[in-house]
């Protein structure tokens, strides 16, 4: 699982066309009945870089609420929580899942 889409890197000078996006790492952490998912995303420059082994060209954080709820928790696994929620921002729109 992962989105893909065409991502400018200012920083570096250049655009990725098919920039591959995929979750590194998640933790859940809990503070009384207040749940919190971190996601760490890594960005490759292309699906073929990832599945090459080359490193990532970029690395996000993202912290959300996990929902506490048993209905919440059933529907979702972290993974599919993290991706869910990263479709839903403004700076996903044009992403495909991949």
């Amino acid at each position: 699982m992962a989105l893909q889409m065409q991502r400018n890197f200012p920083k570096y000078g250049f655009t990725a066309p098919s920039a591959y996006h995929r979750v590194g790492s998640l933790s859940l952490s809990s503070n009384n009945s207040v749940r919190t998912l971190n996601i760490e995303l890594r960005v490759y420059f292309n699906a073929n870089a990832r599945t090459n082994g080359n490193a990532p060209i970029h690395t996000e954080k993202y912290l959300l609420p996990y929902p506490t709820t048993s209905t919440a928790q059933n529907q979702y696994n972290l993974v599919k929580h993290a991706y869910e929620h990263l479709k839903s921002l403004s700076e996903f729109s044009g992403a495909t899942d991949v």
